[in-house]
């Protein structure tokens, strides 16, 4: 064999072990692969849900101002009022013998200003005007007497239907305890206990959807917030604020006490670009995404400064600059063998 043609052998076998060897080396390699997901271009929504309880919303609770034993009770639930009918009475105990002894003195104390008034010479203006006096501090013992009387007596305040009745003749009630409910003539609304942390992002007039646990899955119920309780609540060390919604349709199958979810609609953009939350990254102050690009079999990422703005929900965010929509970024790296 000749000197150039085992050159040339030596040549080849050397040039395969090499990229044998390149090839054992490489396929060694951890091989690296993107998860990604497609920077969209639409509508982003931020909602709070809480659970709330259907009610009436123009309502009474009856309660008496005193303590006493109920002697009367004339509505049950479900019956028709109207406004001041007397609703309940509890027993007067020593009221009336109260009162008669107020009068009496209150008689005996003007009988006092007559004889003086009869005798002027022997008492001065001074006297018959300190005695004037008098008698109007035993008017008003006179009077408070007749107002105790008259709150054994519970009047509805409104018209409307008998709701909840709490007690029954014969009964002890105490000072404000709440002896019936009035649910007044109109419509209803959901009474929900929102927790601090979200309870600055709601307002009156924001948009909400109902879903209640007596309905078939899917139907649902457009509301409004009208009212924010300012004063919170707390419950088990986390602080609650009450929110009321107004249904915008009423259905017949509604009942008071019925519970709803709701999702109450804070923020809402179109035409914006949204990711994934978990594909933003900080770097210091800044934010970036990656985003995957590809040249011949090899992938490679880019990093691009964005800014962020509203956090909807299903973990997305809107980016408001950096992205125009369409790109592909990175949310999770995988290196694998």
């Amino acid at each position: 064999m000749s000197r150039p043609k085992k050159y040339t052998i030596w040549i080849i076998i050397l040039l395969a072990i090499g990229a044998g060897v390149y090839y054992f080396f490489q396929s060694g390699k951890p091989k690296t692969s993107y998860v990604t997901e497609r920077a969209t271009r639409g509508s982003l929504a931020q909602t709070v849900s809480a659970t709330g309880t259907l009610k009436a919303e123009n309502r009474a609770d009856l309660a008496f101002q005193g303590s006493g034993r109920l002697t009367e009770m004339l509505f049950e639930v479900g019956d028709s009022v109207k406004k001041g009918e007397k609703m309940a009475e509890t027993d007067k105990g020593a009221l009336y013998i109260q009162l008669n002894q107020a009068r009496h003195d209150l008689e005996a104390q003007e009988q006092t200003l007559s004889h003086m008034k009869d005798n002027r010479d022997t008492y001065s203006k001074d006297q018959r005007d300190a005695q004037r006096a008098v008698i109007e501090r035993y008017k008003e013992a006179v009077n408070l007497v007749l107002r105790q009387i008259y709150e054994t007596r519970l009047y509805a305040p409104i018209s409307g239907t008998v709701i909840r009745k709490n007690f029954n003749v014969g009964e002890n009630v105490a000072p404000n305890q709440a002896v019936y409910e009035i649910a007044g003539v109109g419509g209803m609304e959901i009474e929900a206990d929102v927790p601090e942390s979200d309870i600055v992002k709601i307002m009156t007039g924001q948009r909400a959807i109902a879903a209640f646990d007596a309905f078939s899955a899917g139907e649902e119920f457009a509301a409004e917030v009208t009212k924010i309780d300012p004063a919170s609540t707390a419950t088990l060390d986390v602080v609650y604020y009450k929110v009321r919604l107004k249904l915008k349709d009423e259905d017949a199958r509604l009942k008071i006490g019925m519970t709803a979810d709701i999702d109450i609609r804070t923020a809402e953009k179109d035409g914006i670009v949204s990711v994934p939350l978990r594909a933003v990254k900080e770097e210091g102050d800044r934010k970036y995404v990656e985003i995957v690009k590809t040249a011949g079999e090899d992938q490679m990422t880019e990093k691009i400064y964005v800014e962020t703005g509203l956090r909807g929900d299903d973990g997305l965010v809107e980016i408001t600059s950096g992205l125009s929509g369409g790109e592909e970024v990175v949310t999770l790296i995988r290196n694998g063998e």
